[in-house]
């Protein structure tokens, strides 16, 4: 037994040796060598990012789908993610969106298709959803920006306009222009 693993061993010690001698110079061989910028990043699946705040509760929440970490420039790329927002008075805000950026250094998140945030603006009031093709959401600040069309609805209330800036904390909501409402009464019960 011992024999046999002896001549497999050298065996493999000899195909080794060979094939470096027959695969010939690394530096002559045909195509684009690949440098660490080219190098996939880390990636996770269904995972969640937490940022905490300084008493270490958590403050955002990310879980997306994919998570891939862009080499070339140390972003994060999110697909199919729920942000979850926890520093606002009157409960959470729930931002969802197809993909999502998060810049190298940077605590914002750029959110692109099918962006959707929820939440509470007053216990008194209905639950305020706001629906945007883009976003930025800057993390530090929990503030919310936007040059696109938005579309928000409260209760039976829409309005429409194009961009918006919310801070989600202090919950102030600021429309930029073209802006529209509807009131629809509310339906007999």
């Amino acid at each position: 037994m011992t024999r046999a693993l002896l001549i497999l061993g050298v065996l493999a010690v000899i195909v080794v040796i060979g094939l470096s001698f027959v695969g010939g110079d690394p530096s002559e061989a045909p195509g684009k060598a690949t440098t660490p910028a080219d190098q996939p990043g880390y990636f996770l699946t269904n995972a969640t990012i937490t940022d905490t705040g300084d008493d270490g509760s958590p403050r955002v929440r990310i879980q997306a789908e994919h998570i891939e970490q862009v080499p070339a420039d140390n972003s994060i790329r999110l697909d199919t993610l729920q942000l979850t927002y926890s520093g606002a008075e009157h409960g959470p805000w729930l931002v969802t969106a197809d993909q999502g950026v998060v810049p190298a250094e940077a605590k914002i998140v750029r959110l692109a298709g099918n962006v959707r945030i929820r939440g509470l603006i007053t216990e008194s009031m209905p639950e305020a959803v706001i629906e945007s093709q883009t976003l930025e959401f800057d993390t530090d600040d929990s503030t919310a920006h936007t040059d696109d069309d938005v579309k928000i609805m409260v209760g039976t209330r829409t309005l429409t306009a194009r961009g918006l800036h919310a801070d989600l904390k202090q919950h102030h909501l600021r429309l930029e222009s073209r802006v529209h409402a509807q009131f629809n009464p509310p339906f007999p019960r």
